[in-house]
C-alpha cells in the first residue's frame, strides 16, 4: 500500500469544462516525517548534549 495525495481542479480544455485530477504518490515524503519526528523526539527526550556534524566536522547549530 502507498501513500496518496489527490487533488482536483476545474480546468477547460478546447472550450468544454473537465476536471484534472491528480494523484502524487507521497510514501517517501510520509517516511522522511516519521522519521524527523522520532530524531525529535530523542533529541527532546535526552538528557546529554546533541550535536550534529556533517562529514568534515563542520556543527550544525
Amino acid at each position: 500500500m502507498i501513500d496518496v495525495e489527490i487533488s482536483a481542479h476545474r480546468i477547460s480544455v478546447f472550450g468544454d469544462d473537465a476536471i484534472l485530477v491528480v494523484a502524487q504518490d507521497v510514501t517517501d515524503r510520509k517516511l522522511a516525517e516519521a522519521q524527523r519526528d522520532l530524531m525529535a523526539r530523542v533529541v527532546n527526550g535526552s538528557t546529554v548534549s546533541t550535536v550534529i556534524m556533517d562529514p568534515k566536522g563542520v556543527i550544525f547549530l
